[in-house]
């Protein structure tokens, strides 16, 4: 599978699916184990959908302000820097609540690929990332702040963190052999190596790593970085290169 890169504001990508309302891909066709679009709402333009039974869908507002409303009763805003996780089987849907609003949404597995895996057990949790506790990692000069596990949120299905870089940081050469990724990147710039490339990634970028595909991460910013990333499912294997 080929690594791709996109832009969350990628006008040439999005799609009108309503009155204001915009929808991309960010992961290819044939990717396993997740779907994942960017989605850009004006305020007022709503987009309505459901999870797919045996999946969990999992929405970050990464600028804007949207209002999500569960199963036509339950409803949260959720701020840029927040994330709303929906349960399988629910119906929802997203309104802009500000002149213009892009989210990432990730449906783990995709329609149709869903088993027994544990998942959400709450129609509608809204977190807001920067109230979450942070954990140090002073060995990989990393912090790490946990959204989804199984720990966190009781579900297996995927495995989602926002990482901090320092400037010196480097995640060495890998990769998951039963996993996808997908990382959103947040703050600082970076340098990727992908398959043997180097691509030079900056906030507003997102970037997905299929199975097998070999990967390291560095900061190129002197102030370090910070992404969203998200490994599916949520136990998966690490293999050092």
């Amino acid at each position: 599978m080929t690594t791709l890169i996109s832009r969350m504001s990628g006008e040439a990508d999005l799609k009108g699916v309503a009155a204001g309302a915009g929808v991309a891909k960010l992961s290819p066709d044939d990717s396993q184990k997740m779907a994942s679009e960017v989605l850009k709402l004006a305020e007022g333009a709503s987009r309505s959908d459901a999870v797919p039974a045996g999946s969990d869908c999992y929405i970050y507002v990464y600028s804007g302000s949207i209002e999500i409303v569960c199963d036509g009763a339950r409803s949260a805003t959720v701020p840029a820097g927040s994330i709303g996780l929906v349960r399988e089987g629910a119906s929802y849907k997203l309104t802009g609540r500000a002149p213009e609003s892009l989210a990432m949404r990730v449906t783990a597995p995709p329609s149709g690929a869903g088993g027994e895996t544990p998942g959400l057990s709450e129609a509608l949790t809204v977190k807001d990332v920067a109230a979450l506790p942070e954990l140090e990692v002073p060995e990989q000069k990393k912090v790490r702040t946990y959204i989804v596990t199984d720990d966190t949120v009781g579900s297996l299905r995927a495995h989602g963190m926002i990482v901090k870089y320092t400037a010196e940081t480097v995640t060495a050469l890998h990769h998951h052999p039963d996993a996808e990724s997908i990382f959103l990147f947040l703050t600082g710039n970076g340098i990727v190596t992908a398959n043997g490339e180097e691509r030079v990634v900056e906030p507003g970028d997102v970037i997905f790593f299929g199975m097998h595909d070999r990967h390291s991460l560095r900061s190129a910013s002197g102030e370090g970085m910070s992404f969203l990333e998200y490994h599916i499912p949520g136990k998966y294997t690490t293999v050092r290169t």
